[in-house]
């Protein structure tokens, strides 16, 4: 078969396998605490007009706890823009995001490595290993998907302007490097230090140090996200102050909202827990293929000297959470497609075989069968696991009350996913107030209410153990609804 209409067949199974997975009840699973509840209101407030667009904003205030770059809230109000105020508009930017590095991987590896199954393997790696696709990644409500997919296309373009001195590579780097900036902050920069040394050290790279632009093409993103910062110091004042404390001081300086661990445990979480994750089989792929596949030496120099480098920095700071690590994931997975396309070109010669793509499909088969089915039974469950299930199920619940005109939605602590729904019930014309048995901080939820009395008459919405709790240790009610967990109780009186 000729290069493009196998690409192009290539490119199809890759959108139809890895889209499935990708798209198939993402909006079955309500909101999930913390960041995508956050993100959702966010969005939610950009598309209804109630924030700057340079500031996104949470309950009507300058968002004082998400001091990242505004381009995943733009995506998902322009998303809410076409699909209105849901859930799958929130997660839509993360999927599409995915499926879009599932297919660069794949182009990549065809059109610039003539590595034409390396790519294929590295997309189904990437949506069958739960890391991935659980939490924070590709089908979340979050950053990191978007980010994933600028740094990937970033690096391996800046590989093929190192190889090859291409203008058109380095322009497409550099557009790649802008947006991952505006999509996560400095947070995009982890990369460049593990650059910089293979300029250093390689010398077939080190025309990089003294090409002008190089430098333009760093410098300028760079200054694109420093102007973002100044606009909206302009806009949001102390927003500054507020971004050093929270991105570039703080998380290395000391654990924030307590995440810390020891100087292994990202190596731990990456490469050594085998029966969640495959990083560790790169231990034995890659010095194979380095010492047996000369062609392939520098990318895979370039690529490890890449995952080093940037695990390195992540272990030097005190804040550590696993989802930090996203960015080395597609880069692990095409270390594992090359080990694939390896062995079969090593049939194809060897065995002077005719019959390589059929390998290829069997080996397919054969490795992501059983991850594959597993995953795609993991996308259609409809319900949290426990360690989300009492809190995420506002969404099911406060639609069934919209007959009320008001009521009162009473949080154990700060929750943005029910905010979300909160919000969504108000645009539907119900009054709702939200009190809280912990008031969180004026920076987390402004104008927080705290829980003081609750007068007769007053319906109280209950979905989680203290707030019913409270409830029954301090007042007689009547329950006027119910679905299990969650009760709307009319308050009768003080006990």
């Amino acid at each position: 078969m000729s290069r493009q209409p196998r690409l192009f067949l290539l490119l199809l199974f890759t959108a139809i396998a890895c889209g499935y997975l990708l798209f198939y009840c993402l909006d079955a699973l309500p909101l999930r605490l913390w960041d995508e509840g956050r993100r959702a209101v966010n969005a939610l407030e950009m598309w209804s007009g109630e924030s700057h667009l340079l500031v996104p904003s949470f309950l009507g205030e300058p968002d004082h706890w998400g001091t990242k770059p505004p381009l995943l809230v733009w995506s998902q109000a322009l998303a809410m823009q076409v699909l209105g105020p849901t859930v799958l508009a929130v997660r839509l930017p993360a999927a599409l995001a995915t499926l879009v590095t599932c297919l660069f991987l794949v182009y990549f590896s065809a059109r610039h490595l003539n590595r034409h199954w390396a790519g294929v393997v590295a997309a189904l790696c990437l949506v069958t290993v739960p890391f991935y696709m659980n939490g924070h990644a590709a089908r979340s409500g979050d950053f990191d998907a978007l980010l994933v997919l600028w740094l990937t296309m970033g690096v391996l373009y800046l590989y093929l302007f190192l190889q090859e001195n291409s203008k058109r590579a380095l322009l497409l780097s550099a557009i790649a490097l802008t947006l991952a900036l505006w999509t996560k902050g400095v947070a995009a920069l982890f990369f460049l230090p593990g650059i910089f040394l293979l300029c250093l050290f390689v010398p077939s790279y080190r025309f990089a140090l003294t090409n002008w632009r190089v430098y333009v093409a760093v410098l300028l993103p760079i200054a694109s996200l420093v102007g973002y910062y100044l606009l909206r110091e302009i806009y949001d004042p102390g927003f500054i102050h507020l971004l050093w404390e929270n991105e570039l001081g703080g998380r290395f300086s000391q654990p924030l909202e307590g995440h810390r661990g020891g100087p292994m445990f990202y190596v731990g979480q990456l490469l050594l827990w085998p029966t969640e994750q495959p990083w560790w089989l790169c231990l034995v792929v890659v010095p194979l293929l380095y010492w047996r596949r000369a062609t392939d030496r520098p990318l895979l120099r370039y690529l490890l000297v890449l995952l080093v480098t940037h695990l390195m920095i992540l272990t030097l700071a005190s804040t550590k959470l696993l989802w930090y690590a996203m960015p080395q994931v597609p880069l692990y997975c095409l270390l594992l497609g090359l080990g694939f396309q390896a062995l079969l070109d090593w049939i194809a010669v060897e065995k002077r075989s005719a019959y390589t793509n059929w390998f290829a499909l069997a080996g397919l088969l054969l490795c992501f069968t059983w991850p594959y089915l597993n995953m795609a039974n993991h996308v259609a469950q409809t319900q949290h696991g426990p360690e989300y299930s009492s809190t995420t199920v506002y969404g099911g619940y406060l639609p069934a009350l919209d007959e009320l005109a008001t009521y009162t939605l009473l949080l154990p602590s700060y929750n943005p996913s029910a905010i979300f729904y909160a919000q969504l019930a108000q645009r539907r014309g119900v009054e709702v107030n939200i009190a809280y048995l912990d008031t969180p901080p004026v920076r987390v939820h402004p104008g927080a209410a705290a829980v003081t009395g609750f007068s007769k008459g007053t319906s109280v919405v209950v979905c989680e153990m203290t707030p019913w709790m409270h409830m029954d240790g301090n007042y007689r009610f009547s329950s006027s609804h119910e679905i299990s967990p969650c009760k709307c109780l009319k308050v009768e009186g003080a006990k």
